[in-house]
């Protein structure tokens, strides 16, 4: 009997991804051939020193890796180290330059979990011919590598009204219409949206960011603003809270609710239009405070608002607000100053909400 018939092979997971590092780790481990000995993001040397692994198991998860560097780092310290790519792509020019490259086999991600299991226990016999599996929809075959890392790095770096198009959005239907314009390739919707998971990318609700935002104003809040308020928090023993108004309405409809198929359900409601306005402050550790008002958030309504946030506090109280009209009015500056340092008031940089935990209450 052959030494790797009884001795399992020591393996190394190579996988950006966590969850699919995770998922591979418990997977691999079933295989009474393979014992997992790691994992890490990207090839390492103190890992494989570390590991001395039989066999790597390389996650290709776009078309911009190298797998020949990182196979050429990895024999540089195992030379005997068999290498196998676990490839999102499809593509034929990938596999051939994985193969090309040393790799002892090439194996697609979407093939079944018990086409995988036969794949390793080949590879574990020593059959590394019998590795090589290309199983997949076809939609990525459409496009060569060159084109798939343009794709990728376009989409990644790029909004489709830099590339003439009449929206700011990447939907499947404007990146169909970039791919036919670029390279005269027709695809269907299905095969865009299998390419796009294939490359990592996934529907996301885009954060929306003001243009007269100021970058540098940022980054200076970010690293030196911030700290400053923390070190003189610490000092004077004060406590800090982020502030924020928002709008309520009884036509406001929010959340999902299951119900049969073609059937809508119905919540009943008053037809009346009713609104108010919450003034709330949430601190570092989640302590939240607010208050309803009736009428519009001025300087009357933020003043109460701030009497009521340091009435009972024994501590000094830092409260970090944007540039409403409200937190920069005389009223309120003459009652913060009334208050002999129990309370300050720091400004966020303009067009900034993303920096106001307060937004999300």
């Amino acid at each position: 009997m052959l030494a790797f018939d009884i001795v399992p092979l020591k393996t190394f997971v190579i996988e950006r991804q966590a969850l699919i590092a995770k998922a591979l780790h418990s997977f691999l481990n079933e295989n009474p051939m393979i014992r997992v000995v790691g994992d890490a993001p990207s090839v390492r040397v103190e890992d494989l020193q570390r590991t001395r692994p039989d066999l790597i198991v390389f996650g290709l998860d776009n078309a911009l890796l190298d797998v020949s560097e990182a196979l050429a780092l990895a024999r540089s310290v195992c030379p005997n180290v068999r290498f196998c790519v676990l490839s999102s792509f499809a593509n034929s020019d990938v596999m051939q330059r994985s193969i090309a490259s040393g790799a002892d086999g090439f194996v697609v991600k979407d093939i079944s979990p018990s086409e995988l299991d036969v794949a390793f226990r080949l590879l574990a016999s020593g059959r590394k011919e019998a590795l090589v599996s290309t199983k997949a929809s076809g939609a990525v075959a459409k496009l060569t590598e060159k084109q798939t890392q343009w794709l990728a790095k376009t989409l990644s770096s790029k909004n489709p009204a830099q590339m003439q198009f009449p929206i700011a959005l990447w939907t499947r239907e404007i990146i169909r219409e970039l791919i036919k314009r670029r390279f005269g390739v027709n695809m269907a919707l299905t095969s865009v949206g299998n390419l796009m998971r294939r490359l990592g990318f996934s529907v996301q609700r885009p954060l929306m960011r003001a243009y007269e935002r100021n970058p540098e104003a940022v980054k200076h809040w970010l690293e030196v603003g911030y700290p400053d308020i923390q070190k003189m928090a610490k000092k004077h023993h004060a406590m800090i809270f982020f502030e924020d108004e928002s709008g309520i309405r009884s036509d406001y409809r929010s959340g999902t609710t299951w119900a049969p198929r073609g059937q809508r359900p119905v919540v009943e409601r008053t037809g009346k239009r009713i609104s108010c306005n919450m003034l709330s402050a949430v601190s570092a550790r989640g302590e939240l405070r607010f208050m309803v008002t009736p009428g519009r958030v001025g300087a009357a309504a933020f003043t109460e608002f701030l009497k009521r946030l340091v009435h009972g506090v024994t501590r000094p109280i830092f409260l970090i607000v944007d540039g409403h009209p409200s937190h920069r009015a005389k009223m309120t500056k003459r009652f913060v100053e009334s208050l002999n340092g129990k309370l300050r008031l720091f400004f966020l940089p303009g067009y900034s909400p993303d920096l106001n935990p307060d937004e999300l209450v």
